[in-house]
C-alpha cells in the first residue's frame, strides 16, 4: 500500500508531479525490501533496478536523485539457525553494489540512507517473565501428554509470535546450567491463542522460575498494548552491571487515566 510502482510509470509520474511544485523539493528515492532479511541478495538485486530509475529520472525529468534510502530489514539472531551478516559485510556489499550499479550509467553517486532497525537494539534486548505451575495434559490426535508452561506475559507484552509466528531463543535462567530435557509448550496469559512458545526444549521448570527470552530489543516493547486490561512490564536498561529503570510498571491506575465516569 505504500510508494509507487515503477514498472508502471507510476514514480516516474509522482516525481514529476513534485518538480511541478514549488512548495515541494525532489530530494531522492526510497526503497523497502523487507525485514528480518539474512542476507544481502535483495539490496544486490534492487541497486541495477534504483539505478535504473536514476536514469530514467534524469534522462526524461532532467532530476539526478541526490539521495537513495534502500530502506531496512537487516535480520538479527532470534535462534541458532538465524545467520545473519556482519555490519561490515553488510555495508561492504550493498555500498560496492549500488556504486558499481550508479557507476555503468554514468549517475553521480548519491548519498546512501539505510534504515537499521531492529539490527541495532535487538539482540540488546531480554525479556524475563515468571513461571507458573506446569500443566500436562493429554490431547486428541498427539502421541505425547503437552505440557504448558504459563507465564505472567503474553499476548500484551510480545504480540509478535501470535501474528508472524515469530520464534525466540527461550530458557529457564533460574536453571540455565541445567539440560534442556523438558518439551514445553508456554503459555501466556491472555485469551485467544495465546501460545508464546510451541514445542520448546527447556530445562525442568517450576513455579516461580525466571524464563528468558532473547532478543526482544525490537518490537516488543514498542508493539506492546493494554490488551485485556494488563498493564505493560517495565524496562530497565543495564550497563557494567548497574540497572537504570527507563520505563516504570504500569498500574491500574495507569489503565483508567482515560476514563470518564
Amino acid at each position: 500500500k505504500f510508494g509507487f510502482n515503477i514498472r508502471s510509470g507510476e514514480a516516474l509520474k509522482a516525481v514529476g508531479s513534485v518538480l511541478q511544485k514549488d512548495s515541494l523539493v525532489f530530494a531522492g528515492v526510497h526503497c523497502h525490501l523487507g525485514s528480518q532479511l539474512l542476507d544481502a541478495a535483495p539490496f544486490i538485486q534492487a541497486a541495477p533496478v534504483m539505478a535504473d530509475l536514476a536514469a530514467a529520472l534524469k534522462e526524461r525529468l532532467g532530476a539526478e536523485p541526490e539521495m537513495l534510502d534502500i530502506g531496512g530489514g537487516l535480520g538479527v539472531r532470534y535462534t541458532e539457525k538465524d545467520s545473519p551478516l556482519s555490519i561490515e559485510d553488510f555495508s561492504r556489499l550493498v555500498t560496492g553494489c549500488i556504486k558499481e550499479a550508479f557507476e555503468k550509467r554514468g549517475l553521480s553517486l548519491p548519498h546512501l540512507l539505510l534504515e537499521p532497525g531492529r539490527s541495532i537494539v535487538a539482540e540488546a534486548g531480554t525479556t524475563l517473565y515468571t513461571a507458573g505451575q506446569p500443566k500436562e495434559v493429554s490431547l486428541a490426535g498427539e502421541p505425547y501428554r503437552r505440557i504448558y508452561l504459563p507465564v505472567d506475559g503474553g499476548l500484551s507484552d510480545n504480540p509478535r509470535p501470535a501474528l508472524y509466528d515469530a520464534e525466540y531463543s527461550v530458557m529457564i535462567a533460574s536453571r540455565a546450567d541445567k539440560p534442556r530435557d523438558t518439551l514445553y509448550t508456554v503459555s501466556g496469559r491472555h485469551c485467544e491463542t495465546d501460545r508464546l512458545f510451541p514445542d520448546v526444549m527447556l530445562q525442568k521448570a517450576d513455579w516461580g522460575d525466571i524464563m528468558a527470552v532473547q532478543t526482544t530489543g525490537a518490537y516488543c516493547h514498542s508493539m506492546a498494548s493494554n490488551y485485556n486490561r494488563f498493564p505493560r512490564p517495565a524496562v530497565v536498561f543495564v550497563s557494567g552491571g548497574k540497572p537504570r529503570l527507563v520505563y516504570r510498571r504500569e498500574t491500574p491506575e495507569d489503565l483508567v487515566k482515560c476514563d470518564l465516569f
